[in-house]
This record gives C-alpha cells, sequence and structure tokens, in this order.
C-alpha cells in the first residue's frame, strides 16, 4: 500500500469507530458486566422486550451481578460463567422456585364463567402459561402471582357488584 491508500484508510476506519461510538455499538472493554446489563437494558431492552420479559431479566440481575457483575468485559471468561452455573446446581442456591396450583383449575375457571382464552387476555399471562396450569404443571413466581392478583380483583369484583340492567 502507498503511503496516500494507508492514510485513506486510516480516515476510513477512524470514521466507523467514531459511527459505532455514536451510535453506540462500540463499547470500553473496560466496563463491567453489571454496567453493560445496565446499558443494554435502557438501551435495548426496555424499548424492544414485552414487560413481563423485562421483569423476569431484571429479576434475574440481582444474582448474576453478585456472582459476575464485577468483571470487566475484557477479563470475562467462559470459565466465570462455568463457575457461575455450577452455583445455581448446588443443592439450595436457585431461587426460581415453581408452583403448582392446589385446586382443580379447570374446574374453578368454568365455576368463575371464564376460558382458558378470556383469562389470558384479561390476565396478561400467555395461553400456554394458563394452560400449564390447567395440566397441572409447575408456573414461575411471576406468573402464579400475576393469576393471584387477578382473581383477586375479579371476585371482589363479582361479590360486590352485580348486573341489574344494560344502558343503551
Amino acid at each position: 500500500m502507498t503511503q496516500k491508500q494507508i492514510d485513506k484508510e486510516l480516515q476510513r476506519q477512524a470514521i466507523l469507530f467514531e459511527d459505532k461510538c455514536k451510535k453506540g455499538l462500540y463499547l470500553d472493554g473496560n466496563i463491567t458486566f453489571a454496567e453493560f446489563v445496565d446499558k443494554w437494558l435502557a438501551d435495548y431492552a426496555d424499548k424492544q422486550l414485552k414487560l413481563q420479559t423485562l421483569a423476569r431479566y431484571k429479576s434475574f440481575m440481582k444474582r448474576i451481578n453478585a456472582a459476575i457483575g464485577h468483571i470487566k468485559l475484557d477479563t470475562l471468561q467462559p470459565h466465570h460463567l462455568t463457575q457461575f452455573y455450577n452455583n445455581l446446581a448446588e443443592s439450595g442456591i436457585r431461587e426460581d422456585i415453581k408452583y403448582q396450583s392446589s385446586i382443580d383449575f379447570r374446574a374453578f375457571l368454568i365455576k368463575n364463567n371464564l376460558t382458558q382464552e378470556k383469562l389470558s387476555t384479561k390476565s396478561g399471562v400467555s395461553l400456554f402459561s394458563v394452560r400449564s396450569i390447567v395440566r397441572g404443571n409447575n408456573v414461575n413466581y411471576d406468573t402464579a402471582f400475576i393469576i393471584i392478583v387477578f382473581f383477586i380483583s375479579f371476585i371482589q369484583f363479582v361479590s360486590i357488584f352485580s348486573c341489574t340492567s344494560i344502558s343503551r
């Protein structure tokens, strides 16, 4: 390459680098994993993910950051992740307790004049999760909590109000 070609390529690379920095595509390897996650949540996740997914990711971050949040991105290695996964596998360490309905949920829906689809739509819980509950499968805390909150408000409304006439 001639000196002129080298200078031209150097200028092109500088422009590309500056553009990446402006778009947030370049990260200084000196930042920690926790700092990166905070940036990713603010710049991407808050705008692109569904609310329930975002809440779930944020709930994971306390434990993940406690384990690897202090590690700088340019020094993060596969063995750090392996250690974290191995720690999760230890008895009593995991916090993702699962919940199972203690009643016949299908009968409960019928008694309350609800379909699985209607419960899914009104509560914001996925139809897949509602069907899992009906089949007696386990669900996570967030799903169980949302269902409980929905039914508390639903049952209170039904027990407090009754339809007397329809206005047109």
